[in-house]
C-alpha cells in the first residue's frame, strides 16, 4: 500500500501541474471557483502532501505503541479488552503456535484477573467453579459473535 501512496501522490502532483498550467493560460475558459482553487505552487502542494505523510506515519506509530502497551492490568474498557483479546488471548486458538507459547500466555493470567476482564463484557457473575479456559472461551464467543453481528449489519 505504501508503494501506491507514492504513485498516487506523484499522479496528484502531475495532475495539479497540468491543470495549473491550463488554468493560468486559459483562465477565462474555466469556472471562477475552480480557478480560485489553483492558487498554490507545485512546491506548496508537494510540501503539504509530505507533511501529511509524516503526520499519518506518526499517528500510526503512536497507535501501535498504545496497542503494544495494553496489558491485562490496565484494561478498563471494552475497546481495550477487544485489543488485548485480539493481540494476546486469540493466540491461544492459533494452531500455528507451539504449546509452550500458548502455555506461557495462559499461565500469565490469573483466574481473578480473567474474572475481572469478563466483568467488562458481562454484568452476570461467573460461577465460582469457572475455569480460566472457560472464561477465555466465553470471551472468544463474545468477540466472535460481535464481529459476526458487525458483518451482518454491514450487509443489510
Amino acid at each position: 500500500m505504501k508503494k501506491n501512496n507514492n504513485i498516487i501522490k506523484k499522479d496528484l502532483i502531475y495532475i495539479y501541474k497540468v491543470m495549473y498550467k491550463m488554468i493560468n493560460e486559459n483562465e477565462e475558459l474555466f469556472n471562477k471557483k475552480l480557478v480560485n482553487k489553483f492558487k498554490y505552487t507545485f512546491e506548496e502542494i508537494e510540501e503539504v502532501l509530505d507533511q501529511n505523510d509524516k503526520i499519518l506515519e506518526n499517528e500510526f506509530y503512536a497507535n501501535q505503541k498504545k496497542i503494544n502497551y495494553i496489558t491485562s492490568e490496565n484494561i478498563n474498557t471494552l475497546d481495550d479488552l477487544r485489543i488485548f483479546y485480539k493481540n494476546e488471548l486469540e493466540k491461544l486458538y492459533d494452531n500455528t503456535l507451539d504449546k509452550a507459547t500458548k502455555d506461557s500466555i495462559f499461565k500469565s493470567l490469573s483466574l481473578k484477573e480473567l474474572n475481572r476482564l469478563h466483568s467488562i463484557i458481562s454484568n452476570v457473575s461467573l460461577s465460582k467453579n469457572a475455569t480460566k479456559k472457560e472464561i477465555i472461551d466465553m470471551m472468544r464467543y463474545y468477540f466472535n459473535d460481535e464481529s459476526r453481528t458487525d458483518s451482518l449489519v454491514k450487509t443489510m
